[in-house]
C-alpha cells in the first residue's frame, strides 16, 4: 500500500522520461529501444572467455553452474538505469520495456542449448518481496517461460533467509558469510533442466547457490538467464 502511494505521488511530481534521451512519456523511448544494442557473444560464467551459449569454459567444468546467458552487461548506463528504476524504484513501467527488449534478442539468435527446459526464477524471501511488492525474477520468468514456450516453477526452490544487501552491496567478510546453502531449500521434485533466471549476475553468488541446492536435489543441468552480467 505504502509503495503504491509513493509510486502515485511520485509520478505526479517527476512524470517518466527516457533514461537515454530524456524525451517524456517512456521509460525507454521507441527510438532509443530500437538502436539498443544486445549482446551477441556470452561467455563463461566465471571469466571472459567466450562460449557457445556462455557455457562454463573448460577451466570451470567443475563448478555446479553449467552456463548463464545475459541480454546485455551491466556497465551499459540505459539497461542499469531500467533495471533499477524497476527494482528499487518500484517503477513498474519498466516491464513492456524489459519485455520487448528480451523478445528480440531471443528472436535473434538460439539462447540456449535444445532441451526439456523448466524455468524456475530466483526466489526472494517474504519479507523483501513486501518491501518491494513484487519479485522481479518471477516477472522476468514468467517472460522467458513465454519466449521459449517452456513450462515455469515457481513453488520447488524458496528462500529461507533473508539477507539485508545484494551481493555487489557486501564487503568481502560479509560475502564469505553469505556463502552458505541454507539460504535456500528445495520442495517437492526438482525439474532435470532448469533455467535460473534472475535480472542481474554480479558476483554469481546467489545462482550458484541456488544450482548446488537444485543439483543435490537430483537436477542435472541449470542454466542461468539474466538481463544483465557484470559488476
Amino acid at each position: 500500500m505504502a509503495v503504491g502511494l509513493f509510486k502515485t505521488l511520485k509520478d505526479t511530481i517527476f512524470p517518466l522520461s527516457c533514461v537515454s534521451c530524456r524525451r517524456d512519456g517512456e521509460l525507454l523511448c521507441s527510438e532509443c529501444r530500437a538502436g539498443f544494442v544486445c549482446r551477441t557473444t556470452q561467455h563463461c560464467p566465471f571469466c571472459e572467455t567466450v562460449t557457445a551459449y556462455g557455457a562454463a569454459c573448460r577451466s570451470h567444468t567443475d563448478e555446479s553452474l553449467d552456463g548463464v546467458v545475459a541480454l546485455g552487461w551491466y556497465a551499459n548506463p540505459y539497461l542499469q538505469a531500467v533495471i533499477r528504476q524497476w527494482k528499487y524504484g518500484y517503477v513498474r513501467e519498466a516491464e513492456p520495456v524489459l519485455e520487448n527488449l528480451l523478445s528480440v534478442w531471443m528472436n535473434q539468435c538460439q539462447q540456449l542449448p535444445t532441451g526439456e527446459w523448466v524455468v524456475m526464477p530466483v526466489p526472494l524471501h517474504p519479507i523483501r518481496q513486501r518491501q518491494r511488492g513484487f519479485n522481479q525474477a518471477m516477472i522476468l520468468g514468467r517472460m522467458v517461460s513465454a519466449e521459449l514456450g517452456v513450462p515455469i516453477n515457481t513453488t520447488t526452490i524458496i528462500r529461507t533467509k533473508h539477507v539485508l544487501k545484494a551481493q555487489a552491496e557486501m564487503t568481502d567478510k560479509q560475502k564469505r558469510a553469505n556463502r552458505r546453502l541454507d539460504h535456500f531449500a528445495v520442495k517437492g521434485r526438482v525439474p532435470k533442466q532448469v533455467i535460473l533466471v534472475d535480472d542481474v549476475y554480479t558476483t554469481g553468488r546467489t545462482m550458484q547457490m541456488c544450482t548446488e541446492v537444485l543439483k543435490q536435489a537430483g537436477a542435472q543441468t541449470v542454466w542461468g538467464c539474466v538481463l544483465a552480467k557484470g559488476d
